[in-house]
C-alpha cells in the first residue's frame, strides 16, 4: 500500500509540473534499468493502477456519496470528478486499455507512460493541479 501512495503522490506533482516534467518523469523509469521489460513493468503497472483508482474514485464521485479509495485526498478525486466527467473518464479508461495491450509489444516504458499521461493532464486541464 504504501508503494502505491508513494506512486500516487508522485503522479499528481508529475501531472501538476510542467511538461518537460512529465517527460521526464517517463524517462526516469527506464533510466539505468539493465533489465528491460522485468525491471520497469512493474513501475508501469503500478501508475497505471493509481491512474485506474483515481478515474474510478472520480466516477463513483460524480455519481454521488460513495467510499473511495483515494479517500485522503478527496479534494483532488472531486477535481478529477468535475474535469472529467463523464466523457473524459470514458477516453482515459480507453488509453489505459491501450496502454495496456501496447505494453505487451513495446520495449520502452516511455513510449508508454508519456502519451498516457500528456493525454490525462490534457483531459485534466486545470484540475491536474488540484490539492
Amino acid at each position: 500500500m504504501a508503494e502505491l501512495d508513494a506512486a500516487r503522490d508522485t503522479l499528481l506533482n508529475i501531472l501538476a509540473g510542467n511538461s518537460a516534467d512529465l517527460f521526464a518523469f517517463s524517462e526516469s523509469i527506464t533510466k539505468n534499468n539493465k533489465k528491460g521489460r522485468i525491471g520497469w513493468q512493474p513501475t508501469v503497472e503500478r501508475y497505471l493502477e493509481v491512474i485506474e483508482s483515481l478515474l474510478r474514485d472520480a466516477a463513483c464521485l460524480a455519481m454521488g456519496p460513495s467510499k473511495l479509495l483515494n479517500a485522503d485526498i478527496e479534494p483532488v478525486v472531486d477535481a478529477w470528478s468535475q474535469a472529467l466527467y463523464p466523457s473524459g473518464i470514458e477516453r482515459m479508461n480507453r488509453e489505459l486499455d491501450r496502454t495496456r495491450r501496447r505494453m505487451s509489444l513495446n520495449v520502452n516504458a516511455r513510449l508508454l507512460m508519456e502519451p498516457l499521461l500528456a493525454k490525462l493532464a490534457m483531459e485534466l486541464g486545470k484540475a491536474r493541479r488540484a490539492q
